[in-house]
């Protein structure tokens, strides 16, 4: 089980990293501006630098201190080397249970509120059996307008709810 689980994450930094890697022009309209006016609030609260991730749906804002490898619709996240999350675009579904991943188990889930489209914070832990157990936490942004959905996913212990949480509220729907 270790070296399947092993085997699909270097597959999926694999298919990362050779996705697109071509950013999106910004225009000056009004929704650029706010999310420019989004991502000074974030530098202002967190006294740290961040970097625009634009997918084909999504806009967001994460630290200018991680690393980012675009990909198709995806970005992979780490800090020195070390991954500690992804964003990635899924296939539409309208519940949160069918978008978890397979031998994972929901441990708590809640709804987010005050953002533009409708989002769900998920705790999930594997349920493998011979693999160590291990805690993510998901957001899911159901983009309905869209027919799409995003999954923002961390290893539960590399990025505090707070960093996620303004990570969400700086989304824009493209």
């Amino acid at each position: 089980m270790k070296t399947g689980m092993t085997i699909c994450s270097v597959l999926l930094v694999a298919a990362v990293m050779t996705g697109c890697a071509h950013a999106s022009a910004i225009k000056d309209s009004g929704e650029n501006r706010a999310v420019q006016e989004s991502t000074k609030s974030i530098e202002n609260k967190t006294k740290e630098p961040v970097q625009e991730i634009a997918l084909d749906h999504l806009k967001i804002n994460v630290s200018g201190n991680w690393e980012v490898k675009k990909g198709l619709d995806s970005a992979a996240f780490s800090i020195k080397g070390n991954p500690i999350g992804i964003i990635e675009g899924l296939a539409y579904s309208d519940s949160v249970e069918a978008l978890v991943p397979n031998q994972s188990v929901i441990t708590d889930k809640q709804k987010l509120d005050q953002l533009p489209f409708e989002a769900y914070q998920v705790t999930v832990v594997s349920d493998a059996v011979q693999s160590e157990t291990k805690k993510e936490t998901h957001i899911f942004l159901f983009l309905e307008s869209k027919k799409a959905v995003y999954d923002l996913r961390f290893e539960a212990s590399a990025v505090d709810e707070q960093t996620l949480l303004q990570i969400v509220h700086s989304a824009v729907m493209e």
